[in-house]
């Protein structure tokens, strides 16, 4: 098994503009903005979609990895490493990526004191685990996740500290109203299985 980061874990996204056109990363980022200059990934597991998003938005760009489970983190933590000391095309984005052990709800809070400058631009949120067809893998990793929701608590804390917006996966057909506890998204990027409901900050 495969129990570290690694990009033979998931397909790299092929498009006629690379990753920047996918669903998530214009969930992210609308084309009228700067780029973000910091990205928090509150539900990292591997750090699959931290890379992918490093990749995105390159080198200005910091991207911090938290991940609530023990010993998920230390498997990230090591899998960043490793990835970024081979001579592979995602190196450079996993050594910029950085990893946190921590409850996203906890870590966000510790954030809101900070002054903007220094807040995440976005936060993403990724309550959604693929239960129907797990891989040897995933059947481990999934007894040692935590796979219950996002709480009401990390996504209003989440919204209080992220200064444009916060970006929550769902299964495409989802209520957005139950996803966003009672509040509609301000838009709904839509991908092949997943949307991307967007939360614009307000100040």
């Amino acid at each position: 098994m495969r129990l570290f980061t690694n990009p033979r874990m998931w397909s790299k996204v092929k498009t006629s503009t690379g990753f920047g056109a996918a669903p998530l990363a214009r969930a992210i980022s609308r084309e009228d903005e700067p780029p973000p200059l910091r990205i928090v990934d509150g539900t990292a597991g591997l750090g699959g979609t931290a890379i992918r998003i490093s990749e995105t938005f390159g080198p200005s760009c910091e991207v911090t990895a938290v991940e609530a489970s023990a010993p998920l983190a230390v498997l990230l933590e090591y899998g960043l490493q490793r990835l970024a000391s081979q001579p592979t095309a995602w190196a450079a984005a996993a050594g910029r990526v950085r990893a946190v052990h921590a409850d996203a709800a906890e870590y966000l809070e510790r954030l809101a004191g900070d002054q903007a400058a220094r807040r995440p631009c976005v936060v993403y949120l990724n309550p959604c685990m693929d239960l129907a067809r797990p891989s040897e893998e995933d059947r481990f990793l999934h007894k040692v996740a935590r796979l219950s929701p996002i709480s009401e608590l990390c996504l209003a804390t989440a919204r209080r500290v992220a200064t444009r917006r916060v970006v929550m996966r769902a299964p495409n057909g989802a209520d957005p109203m139950a996803v966003g506890y009672g509040e509609t998204p301000d838009r709904v990027v839509k991908g092949k299985q997943s949307s991307y409901f967007v939360y614009e900050q307000r100040r």
